[in-house]
């Protein structure tokens, strides 16, 4: 059955199974300095996606004691952004983040968030990362996130059998 008209919030409503494959999209760097780094994925994300994951792991060189002191946002964009002010203009991907840092939504510290099941209009934009490090130690960081595409298409059986409901 077709059910590229639905709104999303009813495909949503869809088994985990009907999303099909996942993709990950990942970040790696080491960071030197104290700095803002940004960073853009190599491929496009489709015009309709879902979020399911997203994990950051950095591994500081020296342990630090008291207040985080790395900072991450991620954005959707075409390019990438030449500093922390366009990076804020993008679309926010974690709009219910409350932390701010130079009008910019996102975590401190590490993050690992499971079974979001987000939808993003993402109409071919790419995912765009902002690390911050406050410290002149280095680190090693790393993003991944999980994606997969919105289904199009789902059984006959799904909608007209057990699952009418949806």
């Amino acid at each position: 059955m077709d059910i590229r008209n639905w709104p999303i919030d009813r495909i949503m409503q869809l088994p985990d199974w009907c999303f099909g494959r996942r993709w990950p999209i990942i970040f790696s760097h080491t960071t030197l300095t104290a700095s803002s780094d940004i960073y853009l994925s190599e491929f496009a994300l489709p015009d309709r996606c879902v979020l399911w994951e997203i994990d950051q792991d950095i591994k500081p060189n020296v342990a630090f004691i008291g207040n985080p002191v790395y900072f991450s946002g991620i954005a959707l964009n075409d390019n990438v952004p030449a500093n922390a002010a366009e990076f804020a203009a993008c679309e926010n991907m974690m709009p219910g983040c409350d932390n701010i840092l130079n009008q910019i939504k996102g975590w401190y510290g590490e993050l690992s968030l499971r079974r979001l099941r987000y939808p993003y209009q993402a109409q071919g934009r790419r995912v765009t990362y902002y690390f911050y490090n406050w410290t002149s130690d280095d680190a090693v960081h790393a993003l991944s996130l999980i994606f997969s595409s919105v289904p199009t298409e789902v059984p006959d059986w799904l909608i007209s059998g057990p699952g009418r409901s949806l």
